[in-house]
């Protein structure tokens, strides 16, 4: 490749009346973004740039194989949610437009900028692919990648989507790529919260994690776990057989479903069309970089408590858990979670993550924490005064309102919604 023209031409296939063509400045520059030059000659060792942007499933399958590879040579800021399965996943469980831009330096993938757009009221609205199921939003790039140009090039193609009139960018890390656009920075909303991880690194083995806790939580663990063994036998275990794995997966969306029902919780994952879909796509999503993790503990043969998390780059997330109401009084919860903590230091695993909010349970399982924000932006007038009118009044003022609800009203909503 000796030489490219100084303009870039993106054509995009026409989805759903949604014209999708860009035309910008070649990103391509001879030692850095800010420097042009009219010249076709490249100087001698210099990177060429270029972006695509994927808005169908066909082209999105086209990069599986640099996405994944990419995953692998990615940044320490990354998640399990910036993999290509998760993103793969959430399109199998959904019918929504989206926008993959992907930057390549001299013809290799370097960064994937995943988004999916949504229609809010007449807006168009940009997000994470995933939303609101993803729970660490990213760019993911390659560590050897020059990050602030490449995420400069992504940013400039994202700007160039037609018709955009707000990006939400929500649970942003603050060690994450993305935060290198200068443009985030003065536009971080109000939202913001800490992250409980417990860096698993430092402990040979689960008697060396229990040893580093405060003596009133290793009493209490003991004392749970002699409770439960009381009451009958206590069988762990990390499911593999696949028929299993899918049962138990439904298993815990039933008992999650209706754990939020009776407490009256929703969030922005209820009003989705299927709010926990994304797990029965991932079933058949799985790849060498990214593990669909079943943790169960049985109780006498019967479920007492569930976690499904996702293995990724070392890496383990803890997404969902679960516990079977009749063994509530037991807090089998707290033995599957030492158990699985268990599993993951015999295995080498360096993290085991929790997410946010910090909840005060969180805070006995974890020994760091990092910071997570929401980011919006209006990019019209329109735009505007849905971020600053409706996202940062009205919906304010309607969760305040719901969550004032007497738990009878508050439970018949959250029924009629998950339901």
């Amino acid at each position: 490749m000796g030489k490219k023209s100084n303009s870039m031409h993106l054509e995009v296939e026409k989805l759903s009346g949604w014209p999708y063509q860009i035309e910008f400045e070649s990103p391509r520059r001879l030692r850095s973004l800010d420097e042009a030059d009219d010249s076709t000659d490249l100087i001698e060792g210099s990177p060429i740039w270029h972006v695509d942007v994927a808005t169908d499933l066909e082209m999105m399958e086209s990069i599986a194989d640099q996405w994944r590879d990419l995953e692998r040579k990615s940044s320490n800021s990354a998640t399990s949610f910036q993999s290509y399965n998760w993103c793969r996943a959430h399109l199998a469980s959904s019918q929504e437009r989206f926008a993959i831009i992907n930057v390549f330096q001299n013809d290799q993938l370097v960064l994937v900028f995943p988004l999916s757009i949504h229609n809010r009221f007449g807006l168009s609205v940009a997000t994470w692919l995933g939303d609101p199921f993803t729970q660490y939003g990213d760019v993911l790039i390659d560590k050897d990648a020059p990050c602030a140009e490449a995420v400069k090039l992504a940013w400039q193609a994202m700007l160039e989507i037609p018709g955009l009139d707000v990006l939400t960018l929500r649970k942003v890390r603050s060690d994450a790529a993305i935060s290198t656009a200068t443009e985030l920075k003065e536009n971080k909303t109000d939202s913001h919260d800490l992250s409980a991880i417990l860096e698993l690194g430092e402990f040979k083995s689960i008697e060396c994690y229990l040893n580093s806790l405060k003596s009133k939580y290793r009493r209490n663990r003991k004392r749970i776990r002699r409770n439960l063994e009381k009451a009958g036998e206590v069988r762990f275990e990390i499911v593999e057989d696949e028929t299993r794995r899918s049962q138990l997966i439904e298993k815990a969306i039933e008992l999650k479903t209706s754990w939020l029902i009776q407490r009256g919780l929703m969030s922005r994952a209820a009003f989705s069309h299927s709010p926990f879909g994304i797990l029965s796509a991932l079933r058949s999503a799985e790849g060498d970089s990214f593990q669909t993790i079943v943790s169960h503990l049985e109780l006498d043969g019967q479920t007492a408590a569930l976690e499904i998390g996702f293995l990724w780059n070392n890496r383990y997330f803890a997404y969902l858990g679960c516990f079977e109401p009749d063994f509530a009084s037991m807090s089998p919860g707290t033995i599957q979670m030492e158990d699985t903590i268990s599993w993951l230091i015999s295995n080498g695993v360096e993290t085991y993550d929790l997410f946010a909010p910090l909840d005060p349970y969180k805070s006995q399982w974890s020994n760091s924490t990092v910071s997570v924000g929401d980011y919006q932006i209006g990019m019209t007038w329109a735009g505007q005064c849905y971020v600053n009118q409706f996202e940062g009044q009205i919906v304010p003022v309607l969760r305040h309102i719901y969550n004032g609800m007497p738990d009878a009203l508050r439970h018949w909503a959250a029924k009629l919604i998950l339901q």
